[in-house]
């Protein structure tokens, strides 16, 4: 790739931008995310080439962060009013609080269940990346359910954990959270009779735990948003649900106050 340097990175997304406001829509954009999971392999290759030392989910290292904050001041310059930040998943939160963030406008953190006390889910059921080979899905489909139905409590507080978690630091920082892939399992095939039930589950208790928190301003319910997922769209009146609750989400007044966030709500 040709993103060899932070400041390519933020000319790409000046085009972007450029080129969204021709056609008059920059106002339906609500915060631009430079990278999906940052600074993971598979979104940012053209990172890992150059410090292979720093593996996914860690954003925090030095090398990440300077390349962040180069990229933003780039970003900000143009679009003062645009809310910027990098996207990060499942790793340690707490690395929030040791790291100055005030680079970043809010928190795009994704959080599931499976990931959580070192994937200990994924591991019992014995999933590996499934991208090329479909014995994980099999894997998932004879295992996982089952796994989760022993003892649904434990896996549900590992879940709620993290999201209280995240909660914490964003009220410290004073920032919003967005989370746009979650809850319960990364991935999930629509294969004929799978049960949706149990990813529902864990999808509901996710989305009402973030929206009970204050900080949470743009929630997904599930990692499953394609139409190709008829068993999760099947049950409407569930979406319609979960809809109510997230539209109906209490904000956090100290957060409301910040100027950085005001920058924000602004676009909504």
């Amino acid at each position: 790739m040709t993103i060899t340097t932070p400041e390519k990175m933020a000319g790409c997304w000046i085009k972007t931008l450029q080129s969204i406001e021709a056609d008059g829509l920059l106002d339906t954009v609500m915060f631009v995310d430079l990278c999906n999971e940052w600074p993971g392999n598979l979104w940012a290759p053209y990172f890992s080439e150059q410090y292979p030392h720093v593996v996914w989910g860690q954003w925090y290292k030095d090398e990440s962060v300077k390349w962040m904050k180069t990229s933003l001041e780039i970003m900000k310059a143009n679009y003062p009013d645009m809310p910027f930040l990098f996207s990060f998943d499942y790793g340690d939160v707490e690395k929030y609080n040791e790291v100055d963030t005030s680079f970043l406008d809010l928190y795009e953190h994704h959080i599931w269940m499976v990931h959580q006390n070192n994937s200990e889910f994924y591991k019992a059921v014995d999933y590996k990346d499934g991208q090329f080979s479909p014995q994980s899905y099999k894997n998932v489909v004879a295992r996982a359910e089952k796994l989760y139905r022993e003892k649904p409590a434990y896996w549900q507080q590992l879940l709620t954990s993290k999201i209280e978690m995240m909660a914490e630091v964003a009220r410290r920082n004073k920032r919003l959270v967005v989370t746009t892939e979650c809850w319960g399992i990364v991935d999930y095939k629509d294969w004929p009779l799978l049960n949706w039930d149990w990813v529902k589950e864990l999808c509901e208790i996710g989305t009402i735990t973030a929206a009970n928190t204050g900080v949470w301003i743009g929630i997904a319910t599930s990692n499953f948003c394609g139409p190709q997922f008829v068993g999760m769209w099947r049950d409407i009146e569930w979406h319609r649900r979960l809809t109510t609750i997230i539209k109906s989400s209490p904000v956090d007044e100290t957060i409301l106050k910040d100027n950085v966030t005001q920058k924000l709500l602004k676009r909504i």
